[in-house]
């Protein structure tokens, strides 16, 4: 039955209409900051902060009323209810209506009872109704809405009896509703009483709250993982991870996107059957600030890697050697661990443990590529032809190439073997000498002795020919790192394959173990898939006959590369046992092994502008904090999940894939102190209807550090001016024109581009503006956001050329979003749908711009670190002198001691970090020499250690 009175739904409109009838009443009263009573039992409404400052002295001994109504006359008034302290019970109802800026019902505490109804409405940002923990007794209905900054409801544990029904709605901060499971549970077990009963969100046929509290099942679950704890937690399972490179959400039909014809991914969908699929994960706009993050538990703020890494960041940017790793966290828990394919995370340029950075961050075991990217694509095929001749690294056939093409060749492999391979019989032949990881010699009827002199099988190319490296762990403490270098002369998302299945294979069922398998696929540059995948695989081709430096025969390159990437985590986890092909139709299924394993797969940052499927933003892309940039497909199955099949809508961080497996390893890493860390989706896993832990979020991208304050050099992609590309080679391997040093390539309108080149994309549009040609769109240098399940705050600045003053500007923005609608459907940030591009915001998005601009900020605090706290324990102090020195000593280059980053720790360096102890200890430091800086440091260091040892 419907208990919804006409007056009680006038609240589900929109709190302004309700706002302008309240005004209207309240002119036609007399203006009056209270109610005389006459007595105790009298209503009184309170409507300003003084009203409620002199209740005391004006209902003294009262502790109870006729009914209380708390309404402010002026908007900003009232701000607390301390006043009411006195106050154990309400006879009638008790209103809390349209207080903008009351933020907790603190001073409520004492009351335990309402004769009628609670209701609390438009309190936009209240935060808190910790006030109300007392209340047991409910007579009439008791309803919480239109507070879009209220996190949770605990304080309701202690109802027992609400006379109507109980409503908590258009509360879109609220993300978990455990307080109100103890009433709930009280109901009789029947689905129909309690939701006659209990109207939460959008299950209640009622406007929304935040995605972890739209149902009774989520209140329930919580308020039972809350009280009996989680399967996850402590189980100490073995944990494999899958990284895919460049992957965004908008890739995959797993997610409901893809376009119009997505990649074929059919292991990944039928994981995502078997596990739990979340729908609305952030990452970092670039690979290298996303993966710390992930190994790390720490935003790029905090890390102090904002880009992805170039051979000419320095250390400052790249992983802190001085801070522990998650991988170090799990060795000291009985953990072995490895990764294979990419690193991109530090080193081997300016960081002193060069090619060993894995090992160095805690990996028992490495085997991949420390560079962290793909080399570009041989396009002389080995040295047969000139360089530009092969777009795809291979020499097609003529079918396919009519002008360079041959049908017919000797292919010669590394180790010297030869064999001739012709059509018909073998269509491509070219193509199948590179798969086989051989060269083909064109035209050549029969092997020669020894390959010809022409043939140079140094050349890497892309995906087919690449150097990696092979590292382990010392055995003994102090032992050098022994580096394995190599070539691997197949497609290199197979040799990661491979070597995952080995490693998985070789460990033993005794001790846990970890593994990262981090793809390079389906970063660019993008080649053909080798050809057995449309036989042997699920029938993905590619052609010979795509132009691998074409941005349309691209996009369908890279849905190929992702087929293939599918179906080779479908490999891994089959062939070490973890899954297997026993469902219908051969689907996969978790076997007994997998069902005790943390199976993860996520992407690493958005999608590649030009690849980019709608309706995401291709030019808001990959290396921008916009939706299209940050928002990454995350698969979880295995041990903990439950509710398989069904996703998760709720606000993910790629640091809460951190914060859940420090929660199954029992590492307890998870800390309350910033609302910017890592939190556990142990819930989340376990049920698809449940509380979420985060409400708020923060992205930024900028460049790394390098010396000098220099950018990487400008790379034109289409219209654009990015210094997101770290060299030539990576520039021109994402379409792009480089107008760095070393620029070989013309302008758009066919100028040449001096061979000096630029620095900066404001000089290269001064020089575009002096040749009266188009510039180029200057992509954003730095950018920065925050948000909340519902807003998104962006501020975005770049460096252009002015020409008016000849020379470069300095512009910022700011943008607010709606990024999920009314009905909990996520919406994208596109240019054009900016709020503050509108003449006037509505109240919602006025606070969610005051709240969100305070939120940034509190993240941006998070990065203010001293410059001479190499080591980032939060002091300056012997530690810091000590460790500086030692690098100084057996390195003297880039480090995190390195503290006026020109790229070398030197007695500079460790006279700021002397004189920053000097100042705590109150100890001057006069300049002297080099040396006698020296021997002063060590004379400060011995004095910090005295002193902090008599504190001691």
């Amino acid at each position: 039955m419907n208990t919804t009175s006409p007056a009680e739904n006038t609240k589900l409109r929109a709190p302004g209409l309700y706002l302008r009838a309240a005004l209207v009443a309240l002119c036609l009263l007399p203006i009056t900051q209270y109610t005389a009573a006459a007595s105790c039992s009298d209503d009184v409404t309170l409507d300003s902060q003084s009203a409620i400052n002199r209740f005391a002295n004006d209902y003294v001994g009262c502790t109870s009323l006729g009914s209380l109504r708390i309404e402010e006359a002026v908007v900003g008034d009232i701000q607390s209810l301390a006043g009411l302290s006195q106050l154990t019970s309400v006879d009638g109802a008790l209103k809390i209506f349209n207080n903008a800026r009351l933020l907790t019902v603190d001073g409520l505490e004492q009351i335990t009872s309402v004769g009628a109804q609670l209701d609390l409405y438009n309190n936009a940002r209240l935060n808190s109704i910790n006030g109300l923990r007392s209340i047991s007794q409910v007579g009439g209905f008791l309803d919480i809405s239109f507070s879009s900054y209220l996190p949770n409801v605990d304080a309701l544990t202690n109802v027992t009896s609400v006379g109507t029904h109980l409503r908590l709605f258009h509360l879109y901060g609220l993300h978990d509703c455990k307080g109100v499971a103890p009433f709930i549970t009280s109901l009789p077990d029947n689905l129909v009483t309690r939701t006659e009963k209990i109207k939460v969100g959008l299950e209640g046929q009622l406007p929304r709250n935040g995605s972890g509290a739209n149902s009774i099942a989520a209140c329930l679950n919580s308020y039972q993982d809350h009280k009996n704890g989680l399967a996850l937690s402590g189980s100490k399972p073995n944990i494999v991870m899958f990284i895919m490179d460049d992957v965004g959400l908008d890739q995959l039909a797993t997610f409901n996107y893809g376009g119009t014809a997505p990649p074929l991914t059919p292991s990944l969908d039928q994981i995502a059957n078997a596990g739990a699929r979340f729908t609305n994960v952030w990452a970092m706009p670039e690979c290298s600030p996303s993966r710390i993050a992930l190994f790390t538990g720490q935003l790029p703020v905090m890390s102090g890697t904002t880009g992805a890494l170039g051979p000419s960041d320095l250390a400052n940017s790249q992983l802190n050697p001085y801070r522990d790793t998650l991988i170090d966290h799990l060795g000291r828990a009985g953990y072995t661990s490895a990764m294979v394919g990419k690193w991109h995370m530090g080193g081997p340029e300016n960081n002193q443990a060069e090619k060993t950075t894995p090992i160095e961050a805690g990996f028992d075991y490495y085997y991949g590529n420390v560079h962290g990217f793909l080399r570009s694509i041989d396009t002389t095929a080995g040295g047969v032809a000139a360089k530009g001749t092969y777009n795809c690294g291979f020499v097609p056939s003529v079918a396919s190439d009519s002008t360079h093409g041959a049908d017919t060749g000797a292919c010669y492999t590394f180790d010297g073997s030869c064999s001739v391979i012709s059509a018909p019989a073998t269509t491509e032949p070219g193509r199948t000498c590179m798969e086989q990881g051989g060269l083909l010699d064109p035209g050549a009827t029969s092997c020669a002795s020894s390959p010809p002199n022409t043939l140079d099988f140094d050349m890497e190319n892309a995906y087919y020919v690449g150097k990696l490296e092979k590292m382990s762990k010392p055995t003994s403490s102090g032992a050098p790192i022994q580096i394995d270098e190599f070539t691997a002369r197949e497609y290199r998302t197979s040799v990661e394959s491979e070597e995952a299945i080995r490693w998985l294979n070789a460990q033993s069922a005794n001790e846990p173990y970890f593994l990262a398998v981090s793809y390079s696929a389906a970063h660019t540059p993008l080649q053909q898939i080798p050809q057995v995948f449309g036989t042997a695989g699920i029938g993905v081709t590619t052609s010979s006959s795509l132009d691998c430096t074409d941005s349309t025969d691209q996009r369908a390159l890279q849905k190929a590369v992702i087929s293939f990437l599918s179906e080779e985590i479908g490999r891994v986890l089959t062939e070490s046992g973890l899954m297997a092909r026993t469902g219908a139709g051969g689907s996969l299924e978790l076997t007994a092994k997998g069902a005790n394993t943390l199976i993860v797969i996520l992407g690493d940052n958005g999608t590649l502008g030009y690849s980019v499927n709608a309706p995401f933003d291709p030019t808001r892309a990959k290396g921008q904090v916009y939706q299209t940039g940050v928002q990454v497909p995350l698969l979880i199955a295995g041990v903990g999940v439950g509710d398989t099949g069904f996703p998760r809508y709720g606000l993910t961080s790629i640091i809460d894939i951190y914060g859940a497996i420090s929660d199954a390893a029992g590492l307890n890493l998870i800390s309350s102190s910033s609302s910017f860390g890592p939190v556990s989706l142990a819930g989340n896993m376990a049920h698809a209807l449940t509380a979420n832990q985060r409400s708020q979020m923060a992205v930024n991208v900028a460049p790394n550090i390098q010396p000098n304050d220099v950018f990487n050099p400008p790379c034109a992609l289409g219209t654009a001016c990015s210094v997101t590309p770290i060299n030539k080679g990576v520039c021109e391997d994402n379409n792009g024109v480089w107008y760095g040093p070393g620029a070989t390539g013309l302008t758009a309108a066919g100028s040449p581009i001096p061979s000096s080149g630029f620095t900066a994309c404001w000089a290269t549009n001064q020089f575009l503006h002096r040749l009266n040609e188009p510039l180029l769109n200057v992509l954003p240098t730095g950018q920065s956001a925050a948000a909340t399940e519902t807003y998104k705050y962006v501020v975005t600045s770049w460096v252009d050329y002015d020409p008016q003053g000849d020379g470069p500007k300095t512009t910022e923005i700011e943008e607010l979003f709606l990024i999920k609608d009314a009905d909990g459907d996520p919406l994208i940030d596109l240019e054009s749908l900016n709020l503050l591009a509108a003449p006037s915001l509505t109240d919602d998005a006025g606070l969610a711009l005051e709240v969100l601009k305070g939120k940034l900020q509190q993240y941006q605090a998070l990065g203010d670190w001293a410059a001479e706290d190499g080591n980032r324990d939060g002091i300056v102090d012997e530690r810091d002198l000590e460790l500086a020195q030692n690098v100084a000593t057996s390195w003297g280059l880039s480090s995190f001691y390195d503290v006026n980053q020109d790229g070398l720790t030197n007695a500079e360096d460790i006279k700021v970090i002397a004189q920053a102890i000097a100042a705590k200890l109150g100890v001057p430091v006069p300049a002297l020499p080099v040396f006698l800086l020296l021997l002063l440091a060590f004379f400060l260091w011995l004095i910090a250690r005295r002193r902090l040892a008599r504190l001691a």
